[in-house]
């Protein structure tokens, strides 16, 4: 059987406000690196998990 974990709203955007605080460049800039790709594997995963916390939150960003 598997497991699901669940996390709050809180707990999702402290996540990602943690998440944009140790990048040394702001979320737009992240993502107009992405969009040229020149992310690094660590900003690549930062920005996949941005995403899949916006999805959780229902954000259209």
């Amino acid at each position: 059987m598997s497991m699901m974990i669940t996390h709050t709203s809180n707990e999702l955007l402290d996540e990602r406000r943690e998440l944009v605080g140790c990048l040394k460049i702001s979320e737009a800039e992240l993502r107009a690196f992405a969009a040229s790709w020149q992310l690094s594997s660590e900003e690549a995963r930062v920005l996949a998990r941005l995403d899949q916390i916006a999805f959780l939150l229902g954000d259209d960003a």
